[in-house]
């Protein structure tokens, strides 16, 4: 069985080991946070899979969860943990997947992120309505669009496609803020390798009313990249729920993504399981070899 690395900047994604308070109906960990083991516990086994990772030569990581800002103490220690693991410091490069509460007050946040010494690079912000009134019937005590500005390292606010999404009344309503980056994402319980590259319904309502610049793609993923009038990024994200790919003699298995979950396991897709026998072989592969 080969292996092989699927994206050049391969990442690791860490599900932060606390809850957040939202309720996404379309969430699809929400379950997993109702029996988490002690908090001391996860966090030896994220560290012990960061140094391995990042021996391997990983150098993105993108915290998720649950709710990355939930906790800035432990957000901290987290980054902290990442920081001293890696080799490689001046390639870097630390996401937070977050909905942006408040819960630590908006200063407290607005201040930590933009602190260089936390090296956060960029925030993708949840953001699934029209408005902001309609976004806190799923999100509880997150930032105001105008608090969001506030924020120094890039942001981009992640929403995704519903039949209740009008992508013109959201483009809209973050025109004000030109220097944020728009992500309609759609839902990845739909796309599968035969559709992943399609120019879809969604995509055309784009493409009619915006300036489409360009596309980047990989087995696993296509981003479409517009513009509109004022020169705001908007991008169409399409990516597949399974990242890690066998080819059809099953004798090739690209991978495309690592993942530790909120009990500090680590897998080598976003299933959170080992959906091939040949996952934990080579899991443990790396483990002897790093």
């Amino acid at each position: 069985m080969d292996v092989i690395i699927g994206r050049e900047n391969i990442s690791t994604t860490v599900f932060v080991p606390y809850d957040c308070e939202n309720r996404c109906n379309f969430c699809t960990t929400k379950h997993f946070y109702a029996d988490l083991q002690p908090y001391e516990v996860t966090m030896e086994n994220i560290a012990k899979n960061v140094r391995v990772l990042s021996r391997m030569g990983v150098t993105t990581f993108t915290l998720t969860g649950g709710e990355p800002l939930a906790d800035l103490d432990r957000c901290k220690q987290i980054i902290e943990c990442i920081k001293s693991a890696t080799p490689f410091p001046e390639s870097l490069i630390i996401y937070l997947n977050t909905s942006l509460p408040k819960v630590a007050g908006a200063d407290n946040v607005v201040a930590f992120l933009n602190d260089p010494e936390n090296h956060i690079n960029g925030i993708s912000v949840s953001r699934h309505r029209n408005t902001h009134e309609l976004d806190l019937k799923l999100l509880r005590n997150v930032f105001t669009d105008d608090e969001i500005a506030q924020i120094k390292v890039p942001v981009r606010i992640n929403c995704l496609v519903t039949r209740a999404i009008d992508p013109e009344t959201f483009i809209k309503r973050w025109e004000p803020y030109p220097h944020i980056v728009i992500n309609f994402r759609a839902n990845y319980m739909k796309v599968n390798a035969d559709n992943l590259h399609d120019q879809d319904a969604f995509f055309h309502k784009l493409n009619d009313t915006l300036t489409f610049d360009y596309h980047t793609q990989c087995n696993v993923c296509n981003t479409d990249v517009f513009h509109s009038e004022i020169g705001q990024q908007i991008n169409y994200h399409k990516g597949i729920f399974t990242t890690s790919i066998l080819d059809e003699e099953n004798n090739t298995l690209e991978i495309n993504d690592f993942v530790i979950n909120m009990f500090g396991d680590l897998y080598i897709d976003w299933i959170f399981e080992e959906q091939y026998a040949l996952t934990s072989d080579i899991i443990r592969s790396i483990f002897e070899r790093y």
